[in-house]
């Protein structure tokens, strides 16, 4: 196995290295009972820009107070100069303040953001699951595997004499805690099932998910579980029954002069106020999306619960139906933000006819409330507030994390390299808002 071995900058390094008491998934393995993850992250695209290599996906575990990440190469290996690999024998062999493993996260027990990090933090929920199943009459049999690690939540699978269980721990900033996803789940979708819940709701434990994921580039399937989900939303509607976050048009209207000022003292303290001419042209965009909102409440469509995060990934194929699961990333709002957020996902999958055909088939869920030419001029008012949408909730996953650990976290904690990997998918999608054209 090659391992690499790179410097990101002074306080940043990246290697792969063997996980302590548990397993890591290897090259391009897939995860077969859904908790997989396929979508780019902020670092791999670094490596690739810096490094010159492709990298399939990253985990994060600790070795000693350290959190380290893995990076698995895609394709050519050939590294651009000054970075090298490393074998697995330089690495394992070396105590960990040696090796210079990933100083993401020095003193991870002191975070805020992911309560597995810690001395004793991955640890304490394994134990806990283990008691659990026990005392509920299963068997665990052979290795348990950690199946994905990130700073949204971390997976593990777990044999059993009853088949394959999946305990999941929850980040404890904007994503949905396990209690929360357990109520949804419970109520909106029958996947997955869930076993039992940790005293602290941020750790659930569940059954494997029968079926098989949403095949990816397939229109046909896309419009039918589509369609299903609009069915389930409308079943729903105006009823925010989970105490999810409300990012409904109303409450995003009555909150945008706030929203000016708090996202530019957000920019300021992480030391990158907004400049005189972005502060002016997203004071003009923000005018013109509350005009739109406006235009778009007057439509007679309810607002609903949105999964947040709707794409072929985390949709499931079963025997009975198409489901949604993951449910960390769900609010109340704008039904059509699903559909948006999935169209914006699979938009290099289809042509221009498959996306209208999809929309309409959506659409039809929601014929009760307006005729059909109302539907796709309600849909092309969203449409033009997608990019507002998706700030709004990028802001507030900075925001929640500034509040949750008063203030910018200390420097070489997971908290602080959470809160500017989170800024940078901020500071992406604000240029994005603002290259808009209305």
């Amino acid at each position: 196995m090659k391992l690499l071995y790179a410097i990101i900058d002074e306080n940043r390094y990246v290697v792969e290295s063997k996980g302590h008491n548990v397993c890591l998934l290897t090259s391009e393995t897939e995860v077969s009972t859904g908790y997989g993850f396929e979508s780019p992250e902020a670092d791999n695209q670094w490596i690739f820009k810096h490094c010159g290599i492709r990298v399939y996906r990253k985990y994060l575990y600790l070795v000693g107070n350290d959190c380290t990440a893995v990076f698995e190469p895609v394709g050519s290996t050939a590294l651009k100069d000054g970075y090298t690999w490393a074998s697995e024998d330089q690495i394992s062999g070396s105590e960990p303040d040696m090796i210079s493993a990933l100083r993401l996260a020095q003193n991870g027990e002191r975070s805020k953001t992911a309560p597995w990090m810690g001395q004793h933090g991955i640890l304490r929920y394994l134990d806990w699951a283990k008691t659990k199943l026990t005392g509920l009459g299963y068997t665990i049999q052979g290795t348990i595997q950690q199946v994905k690690n990130a700073y949204v939540s971390s997976i593990f699978r777990i044999p059993t004499n009853a088949g394959t269980m999946y305990l999941k721990i929850t980040a404890s900033v904007y994503v949905n805690t396990a209690a929360v996803e357990q109520q949804i789940a419970n109520s909106v979708g029958s996947l997955p099932v869930f076993i039992a819940l940790s005293p602290d709701g941020y750790a659930v434990i569940t059954k494997e998910m029968p079926g098989h994921d949403c095949q990816s580039g397939n229109a046909s399937s896309y419009k039918t579980w589509l369609e299903n989900w609009g069915e389930q939303q409308v079943r729903t509607a105006e009823k925010n029954i989970f105490n999810l976050a409300d990012r409904s048009p109303q409450k995003l209207i009555s909150g945008i002069s706030a929203f000016e000022h708090q996202i530019n003292r957000i920019f300021e303290a992480a030391s990158h106020p907004l400049s005189v001419s972005k502060w002016e042209l997203l004071h003009r965009r923000l005018a013109e999306i509350k005009i739109i909102l406006e235009k778009l409440c007057q439509y007679p469509i309810p607002n609903a619960v949105c999964h947040g995060d709707i794409r072929p990934g985390n949709v499931r194929i079963t025997d009975d139906a198409e489901i949604l699961y993951d449910w960390g990333m769900a609010f109340y709002g704008h039904p059509f933000y699903d559909a948006l957020h999935f169209l914006h996902v699979v938009r290099r999958q289809l042509s221009d006819q498959q996306k209208a055909e999809i929309i309409c088939s959506y659409l039809s869920k929601w014929e009760h409330f307006c005729d059909k030419q109302m539907l796709l001029d309600a849909y092309a008012l969203a449409e033009q507030c997608k990019e507002y949408f998706m700030l709004a909730a990028d802001f507030q996953w900075v925001a929640d994390i500034l509040k949750v650990c008063s203030g910018i976290p200390p420097l070489g904690t997971i908290d602080n390299w959470l809160l500017s990997k989170r800024f940078d998918y901020l500071h992406g999608t604000l240029h994005k808002f603002l290259s808009e054209t209305v």
